[in-house]
């Protein structure tokens, strides 16, 4: 069977259920999380600490019969459903790629499955540095694990959703897949380079958020020094195990990352104890009072949308 990509609908996704896209009910449905980096960085052997966000990638799969890979996504425009034969797998510079990627690890470790129909739900922002791509491989094997009783600790899972992540596109540090895995709400984690993580609980008065906004005057920050980046990790967890908002928000403040308006304004407002802007995007992770998270973040955007 030769290898295509097929526009079975002229319409994306959108809009659709899983039924009428596959003509059948899911079997499995996992997910992921976004993850909020709060220091270190994701290069390859440094340490990252990170907090998971409550926005999800959401995955639905079917179980097939044949060696096809029927995927589609309601929040990529483009073709209703992209289809690959296993052991087919290429670059198509599309975010199937990721779902290749895991087809790829899976059948390198072994592990082969049958193909199956895949539908993606998400509502982490796109390109804004929150670690979409990797929360999509690690549903996309948590969903496959499900679906076909695969033997995948967690630790196997990182390893793979390293690889899937990494096969056809830039390479990520394995941290941020670990981060995804094992972080939650409440707790940041702090992943080592020699694979050793710890939780340390967020304040019990303090919660993380992200603003993600246009970012029309970032300035792209230099990139932190490794020996610096890892200390920053290291302070953040000390301040983290002393439970000081005051003291943790001071240090997001310092992180670096771009600067735009939006993250000073962040920084003003009353129940902000710090935000740092993320690297890769204008988007702003913020360190603000317990429950305060969604009437700051529409304050400061509808502010920010005010002064475009």
């Amino acid at each position: 069977m030769a290898r295509a990509v097929l526009a079975l609908h002229r319409m994306s996704a959108a809009g659709h259920s899983f039924e009428t896209l596959f003509d059948a009910s899911p079997h499995v449905i996992a997910q992921a999380p976004a993850i909020a980096p709060l220091a270190g960085t994701t290069q390859r052997g440094m340490p990252l600490i990170a907090v998971a966000l409550p926005l999800a990638m959401r995955v639905l799969v079917a179980r097939r019969r044949d060696p096809v890979v029927h995927a589609a996504s309601v929040n990529v425009a483009g073709p209703a459903r992209m289809v690959y034969v296993l052991g087919e797998e290429t670059r198509w510079d599309a975010w199937v790629d990721y779902v290749q990627g895991v087809t790829l690890a899976l059948r390198h470790e072994g592990l082969d499955v049958p193909g199956f129909d895949l539908l993606v739900r998400s509502d982490i922002p796109l390109h804004a540095g929150l670690g979409a791509a990797t929360a999509l491989v690690v549903a996309v094997l948590r969903a496959l694990r499900d679906a076909y009783v695969l033997e995948l600790d967690d630790a196997r899972l990182v390893a793979l959703a390293h690889r899937a992540v990494s096969t056809f596109r830039d390479g990520r540090s394995p941290a941020l897949a670990a981060a995804c895995a094992g972080a939650s709400e409440r707790a940041a984690l702090v992943v080592r380079p020699d694979g050793g993580r710890e939780a340390i609980a967020l304040p019990d008065d303090a919660d993380v958020t992200v603003l993600v906004a246009p970012a029309r005057d970032a300035a792209r920050a230099p990139a932190e020094p490794a020996p610096l980046a890892a200390a920053r990790v290291d302070e953040l967890a000390a301040a983290l195990r002393t439970g000081d908002p005051v003291e943790l928000g001071a240090l997001l403040d310092t992180a670096p990352g771009r600067r735009t308006p939006l993250l000073e304004a962040a920084r003003r407002h009353p129940a902000v104890f710090g935000a740092r802007g993320l690297p890769e995007s204008g988007a702003i992770v913020a360190l603000v009072r317990r429950g305060e998270g969604r009437a700051v973040r529409e304050s400061l955007l509808a502010s920010h949308a005010r002064a475009a």
